[in-house]
C-alpha cells in the first residue's frame, strides 16, 4: 500500500501525466519484486488476446474470439455497470475455469489449427445487425421473436445450451494460421526451459521443469504449458 501511495503522489504532482506515472512504476523495485509476480488473475480478454499474441496466431476472423471472452465472463464494450468488471477471483468459477481449458484445448488441437474460411454459419453472421448484440441478448431476442416463454432460472434453458454449443465450437473455422515450428525456432540451447520462462510468469504447478525439447515436439510442449494452471490464471 505504501508503494501505491508513493505512485499516487507522483501522479498527482506531475499533474496526472501518465508517462511520468509509468516511468515511476516500471523503474520501481516493487515492479520487479519476486513476491509481486503472478499475483493477478488474467481477465478473459487478457487470456484470449494474450494467447493469440503470445503464440503469433494469425486469424482473419475475430468474432468467435469475442464470443469466447463473453462466454468466459467479459462481454467486450458491455461492462455490468460504470465501475466495470470486479476482476480478480471474480473471473473464476467452475464454469469459466472449465471454459478456459476448453478454449485452449480447441485452439491447440492439431486438426483444428489450420482453419479454412469461416463456415457458412459464420459467413451468414457477417453484416447481420442481429449479430452485433451480445450472445445472451441475441438468444433472448430470438426467443422473444418466436414467442417462447422465458427460460427457467439458473444455467438451464435454451439460451444456456446455445451458449455452451457456441463455446464448444470455438474457434473452429476461424481461418487461423499458427506456425509453432517457426515460433519455437526463436529458442536456442535449452529450448524447453526458455520456452517455459517466456510463457509462464512463474514455475509450472503441475509439470516438472523440462530440460530440452526437439523442434518437432513444439506443439506437445506448448500444450503442456498452456494446460498448466499458472498459464490459465496468471
Amino acid at each position: 500500500m505504501e508503494e501505491v501511495h508513493r505512485l499516487a503522489r507522483i501522479f498527482r504532482n506531475s499533474r496526472y501525466d501518465i508517462p511520468s506515472l509509468m516511468r515511476a512504476m516500471l523503474t520501481s523495485d516493487a515492479f520487479y519484486a519476486k513476491e509481486n509476480r503472478a499475483v493477478l488473475i488474467k481477465s478473459p480478454v487478457e487470456f484470449v488476446v494474450g494467447t493469440l499474441k503470445q503464440f503469433d496466431v494469425d486469424t482473419t476472423y475475430l468474432r468467435p474470439f469475442v464470443f469466447a471472452t463473453a462466454a468466459l465472463g467479459q462481454n467486450l464494450m458491455s461492462p455490468p455497470n460504470v465501475k466495470g468488471w470486479p476482476g480478480g477471483e471474480a473471473w473464476i468459477n467452475s464454469s469459466t475455469l472449465l471454459g478456459r481449458k476448453q478454449f485452449l484445448d480447441r485452439l491447440f488441437r492439431a486438426d483444428d489449427r489450420m482453419g479454412g474460411p469461416p463456415p457458412p454459419m459464420m459467413m451468414a453472421m457477417q453484416g447481420n445487425p442481429k449479430m452485433d448484440a451480445t450472445p445472451r441478448e441475441r438468444f433472448k431476442r430470438e426467443r422473444e421473436d418466436r414467442g417462447d416463454p422465458p427460460p427457467p432460472p439458473g444455467r438451464g434453458g435454451r439460451e444456456a445450451r446455445q451458449e455452451r454449443v457456441m463455446q464448444r465450437d470455438l474457434p473452429r473455422g476461424t481461418g487461423m494460421n499458427m506456425d509453432l515450428d517457426k515460433w519455437a525456432a526463436q529458442f536456442r540451447g535449452d529450448s524447453a526451459a526458455e520456452m517455459t520462462r517466456l510463457v509462464l510468469p512463474m514455475p509450472p504447478q503441475n509439470l516438472p521443469q523440462a530440460k530440452s525439447a526437439a523442434p518437432q515436439d513444439a506443439m506437445a510442449q506448448v500444450r503442456q504449458l498452456v494446460a498448466d494452471p499458472t498459464y490459465q490464471l496468471k
